[in-house]
């Protein structure tokens, strides 16, 4: 917790004596504090001989298979081993976080042989790279050194932009001037690096690195934020020649207007590729383009089930009956939603599922023969129905929980 109130604090420590002091140091400070107060003025040979038993034994780690297929110790032994670790980033810092950055490696070398995670019946376990990213961050915080802390911070993010569990945030170092990472800024920075010193680039900066990354959506927002429309339109429409994308398409007309033509060509090919989101964009092209027959015939015979959901849309149920043919598997629903206008081939099928249920024992077909009576309600006479359902009791007594579900169901 920390302290609100230095002043009143550092008052009353001067009013104690040195033994005082010395006992309230001893009885509250951490034992790393204390070590590294010890290792502040201990020779190099004496400091990395104590770092490389660390070292050592978190290598051990890795080479014990036993523990390797136990994520969870094997987590808890490296966990208590970084954090031994603490006494030393002022002292060794280079060779500390070399070391570390070789582990996280390493770690995901294991992790992809097969290691590290284990597949239980009902759980996963496995090691966590996100404690091991915070306890690599916890460590570069305790770094005296800002230039050097700053540099180990930025090798950091290159471990992470090359690894596939590394967690990484450029604003996890918590700088008050970001100015001092324009030297780590280059054309082959991440787009998240980007993100973080954008405010700091000129707009000619910005642009040739994103020009440079080919991070085409981010450049286009670029433009668009700077009103520079035209160039958006040029990149979207360069883009577009290059391959057919609907959200490309989309910004394209938030940025300017078409023609007919060129919009029938977007839903064709919208049509045509399935695209995710494409159904709303075909409906929306539908109502602004005029003889839409031949764009409807492609969705029928490409795409029939999102043509069956639009006829839906459209309350087009005849055609939507017409289509079942293609889409067998849509029937039941049909027929349950539309049964009074399709009064005997729905009693048919409703009767159909009914016999078919009943060749096979088990909860849930009970309740599909439930349901399939439901059905049967609004399609013959009530006491053609109760006569069923009491039948059926007598006829499958010794199925008590159907007769139970027939129960609860029908009275």
């Amino acid at each position: 917790m920390p302290v609100k109130n230095d002043t009143k604090v550092l008052k009353y420590l001067k009013t104690l004596s040195k033994e005082k002091l010395i006992e309230l140091f001893m009885e509250h400070s951490t034992e790393n504090f204390k070590k590294e107060i010890i290792l502040s003025d201990t020779p190099d040979d004496v400091i990395d001989i104590s770092l490389n038993k660390i070292i050592s034994s978190i290598t051990m780690y890795l080479e014990d298979e036993e523990l390797l297929y136990n994520p969870e110790k094997f987590q808890e032994k490296i966990s208590l081993s970084i954090k031994s670790l603490e006494v030393f980033v002022n002292q060794k810092p280079k060779k500390v976080f070399k070391f570390l950055f070789d582990l996280a490696e390493d770690l995901e070398e294991k992790q992809e042989n097969g290691y590290l995670w284990i597949d239980h019946y009902h759980s996963e376990e496995y090691f966590d790279f996100d404690i091991l990213s915070d306890e690599i961050m916890t460590l570069l915080d305790k770094v005296k050194d800002k230039d050097l802390q700053l540099k180990l911070f930025m090798d950091f993010g290159e471990v992470a932009k090359s690894s596939g569990y590394i967690d990484f945030s450029y604003d996890a170092l918590n700088l008050a001037d970001k100015t001092p990472l324009l030297a780590y800024f280059h054309e082959e920075s991440t787009l998240s690096f980007y993100h973080t010193i954008q405010e700091l680039l000129s707009y000619e900066e910005k642009e040739n690195f994103l020009l440079s990354a080919g991070s085409n959506e981010t450049l286009i927002s670029f433009y668009i934020e700077n009103d520079k429309s035209s160039l958006a339109i040029e990149k979207l429409e360069a883009l577009l020649k290059e391959k057919f994308e609907l959200h490309y398409v989309e910004t394209l007309l938030t940025l300017t207007s078409i023609s007919k033509e060129r919009l029938r060509e977007f839903v064709s090919q919208t049509i045509e590729i399935n695209s995710y989101g494409g159904f709303n964009f075909i409906i929306d092209g539908f109502k602004k383009l005029e003889s839409i027959e031949d764009l409807a015939r492609l969705w029928k015979d490409t795409h029939p089930s999102q043509y069956y959901k639009y006829l839906e849309k459209e309350q087009r149920i005849e055609e939507m009956y017409a289509l079942l043919k293609s889409l067998p598997e849509n029937r039941e629903a049909f027929l349950k939603k539309y049964k009074l206008a399709y009064k005997e081939e729905a009693t048919e099928f409703f009767n159909a599922q009914i016999t078919e249920n009943l060749k096979t024992t088990g909860d849930g077909y009970y309740h599909a023969i439930a349901d399939n009576l439901w059905q049967l309600k609004t399609l013959i006479e009530e006491e053609e129905l109760k006569s069923r359902v009491e039948a059926l009791k007598q006829e499958y007594k010794r199925r008590r929980n159907f007769v139970g579900i027939l129960v609860t169901r029908f009275g």
